[in-house]
């Protein structure tokens, strides 16, 4: 078995509006230069649940504790486990490319 995830494209609308918002509001430590990489992980999770990362199935912990998928739980999972956030930025990605290339070969036809 495993965990399913539910991946939607990383350019999504949802997400660019999320993460320019957060980025707005830390404006001041990004241009300084003074955020630091926990803090530019929790501000990329916060944008990617529940825009990118909208759902999970069969998430078992440890423990035995099934995760339950939430928005909440989403950010906490992925500022944490920087494995999993890149494994979904780049399946959200993928999706955006083959949405590219299917765009261009039906422009094509």
């Amino acid at each position: 078995q495993g965990v399913e995830f539910e991946i939607a494209r990383g350019n999504n609308h949802a997400f660019l509006d999320r993460f320019r918002r957060l980025s707005k509001a830390n404006k001041y430590e990004i241009d300084k230069k003074t955020m630091s990489s926990e803090e530019q992980d929790r501000v990329v999770a916060k944008a990617m649940a529940g825009t990118v990362l909208v759902g999970w199935d069969g998430w078992i912990g440890e423990e035995g504790k099934q995760y339950k998928y939430s928005v909440k739980e989403a950010e906490a999972v992925l500022a944490e486990d920087d494995i999993l956030r890149n494994l979904i930025s780049e399946f959200a990605g993928d999706y955006d490319l083959f949405m590219v290339q299917e765009e261009a070969a039906l422009i094509k036809k």
